[in-house]
This record gives structure tokens, sequence and C-alpha cells, in this order.
């Protein structure tokens, strides 16, 4: 027992105990996925896993679970926003991560949803090739002929290329790779997530 300076005395908390107005469920079931927002807790890190599911070593498939891996990607690119009112008109880049989510409701024969390697290098070798530290411009944009022009890299989009419509591509791309896809988002800062799914 340890006295105040009053001479009360106080019952120390159990170690288990959570803190005050976290109920003992909420303190021992978290997960990125568990408030619904894909944008919401991702942890951080270049190349983070997260796996969340039951029992990743066994195939047999329960009624009503599913697993689900999450694979991140940093790159870099360029961009702005034609007829946007704010700063995003003007060029200016972003240090970017895409977190891609896949589910399934059984596993390999590995015991895994995919591997993280596979999925990993197929998306990095489309965004090296394509986006990484390349200006993304709408067609119609009246500088991508000067930057063509210059010699700079560009990548031509249809739509304004915002993190929304990078966040499509990439998981239209994941989808043609016959990779089970649920969700793609994209961290354009670290305050700023855009994702995408199907419904």
């Amino acid at each position: 027992m340890k006295s105040t300076p009053r001479g009360r005395k106080l019952r120390p908390l159990p170690p288990s105990s959570p803190p005050r107005g976290v109920s003992q469920k909420e303190s021992t079931n978290s997960s990125p996925f568990s408030k619904g927002g894909f944008c919401n807790d991702l942890p951080q890190g270049e190349g983070h896993v997260q796996r969340a599911g039951r029992d990743f070593h066994s195939t047999e498939r329960n009624a009503g679970s599913m697993y689900s891996v999450t694979k991140e990607i940093s790159f870099c690119y360029g961009h702005r926003l034609l007829n946007h009112r704010g700063k995003c008109r003007h060029l200016h880049g972003h240090n970017a991560r895409a977190v891609i989510r896949l589910e399934s409701e059984s596993l390999d024969e590995l015991g895994m949803v995919v591997d993280f390697g596979d999925i990993g290098n197929y998306v990095k070798a489309w965004l090296d090739a394509e986006i990484d530290h390349k200006m993304l411009l709408r067609r119609d944009d009246p500088l991508l002929p000067l930057l063509e022009a210059a010699d700079e890299p560009v990548y031509r989009t249809e739509e304004n290329p915002t993190a929304e419509h990078l966040a499509r591509l990439i998981f239209e791309r994941v989808e043609r790779g016959g990779y089970p896809v649920v969700e793609v988002a994209i961290h354009e800062t670290e305050s700023a997530c855009a994702s995408y799914r199907r419904s």
C-alpha cells in the first residue's frame, strides 16, 4: 500500500486492468480493421505486412470467417489536379504508400492467403515501371505535351490523377493478376488517405 500526502492509502490496480474508460474487451481485441475503415489505424512503415484471421495453419473453412492480409508499398509520384481551387492545381509531389488488402475464405497449401513476396513483387514491378517518380497528368492537361517534349517521365490518366483514381488503378492491376484483392488504400500524406473497393 502507498500513502498519499494526506495519509490516505491507495490500492494499486491489478496489472491486467485496462485504462479507465476502456473495457477489458476493447483493450484486448484491437485490430487495424476493427473500426471498419481501411484508412484508420493502419500500421506504418515500408514493407509492413499485417495478417488478420483465425487459424493460419488450417485450410479448413469455418462458416462466416475470412482470412485477410495486407501489403504496404512505398513510392513517389507527382501530379496536379485540373480545375482544383486550391494548391493542388499546381504541380507537386507525394511520398505515398499503397496498402493492399486481400481476403480469402480458405488458405493455400502453405497456409497463406497469398505470399507477401509474390504480391509485393507484382505490384512494385508495375509501380516502378509506370508510376514511381513520374508526373501523373490527365490526358488533356496542357502541360502534358510540354513535359513530353522535354523528355520528362509522365503517366497519362483518363481522370484527374487523384489518390482515389490511383487506388482504383492499383486495385484493377492487382485484380488482373488473379489476386483476391478487396481494397486498396493510398496514403497520400500521413493524414490523408483514399481507398477503392468493390461494393
